[in-house]
Parts: C-alpha cells; structure tokens; sequence
C-alpha cells in the first residue's frame, strides 16, 4: 500500500487513493518531471509473490500500450522485490 505524499523514482508523487481492483490498487500520483497527474497502477500484496498474476500483470500493461495508444501512455513499469507496479 502507498501513502500519501510518499514519492516513487523521487518523481512520481502519491496523491491519494483512486480505486481497488481485483488485482491492484489504483493511485493518483503528480509526475513531478513532467507536471501533470498520472494514475500509478500497485499489484496487491497477495499477488505479488504469484508469478501466473505477475505475468497478467505485465500483458494487462503491452495490452494497453497497443490498444489505448491515443487515450493513455505509459511512463514506466517498475518492478521490485515488494511491489509491480505500472
């Protein structure tokens, strides 16, 4: 779980909690490099240790890459012992 005011990368600033899905949580975040807001997408906990989740998670994001080219980009997928986050 991310707290607020916490930084991801010393550029991604959470704002606060958008939602929760059935596999991650969703955050509103300001992108201080760029100055705007983004959505910074957190796999759950209990997923993160699940390689078959880990691996949606990652076509989930090419998926949205291909499809959604025009309506959303994405600015980075990282990955780390604890969280995958997009």
């Amino acid at each position: 779980m991310l707290k607020e005011g916490m930084f991801i990368q010393g550029r991604y600033e959470i704002v606060g909690k958008i939602g929760t899905g059935g596999m991650a949580d969703v955050y509103k975040a300001k992108d201080h490099k760029l100055n705007r807001f983004v959505a910074v997408k957190v796999l759950k906990a209990e997923f993160r240790d699940d390689k078959a989740f880990i691996t949606k998670f990652r076509a989930e994001a090419r998926l949205q890459l291909d499809w959604h080219i025009r309506i959303l980009s994405i600015s980075m997928m990282l990955e780390k012992k604890k969280a995958s986050i997009l």
